[in-house]
């Protein structure tokens, strides 16, 4: 954790983007900028025995404009965010 000021804050916190997907919910879009590849594609299921599971469906996308970006879409939500690995 970083702090700014007197408050932490998280390192590679995710955010929010904006994701167009094909039928079978791969990115094709990330905030309006073409997915030319997907390299590699994972799903995470962790702390299903919590009250607060996480289930998120991970995608390294390579962007037209040459960004490597990991992306992922997180249930049951369905709402999408970018993360650095």
């Amino acid at each position: 954790m970083a702090t700014s000021g007197s408050r932490p804050t998280r390192l590679y916190e995710p955010r929010p983007v904006d994701v167009a997907s094909d039928a079978g919910n791969a990115p094709i879009q990330v905030n309006d900028v073409d997915v030319v590849q997907v390299r590699e594609e994972w799903i995470v299921e962790d702390g299903w025995w919590t009250a607060a599971p996480i289930r998120r469906w991970y995608f390294e996308v390579v962007l037209i404009d040459g960004r490597d970006m990991t992306v992922f879409r997180a249930f049951p939500s369905g709402q999408w965010f970018a993360q650095r690995a």
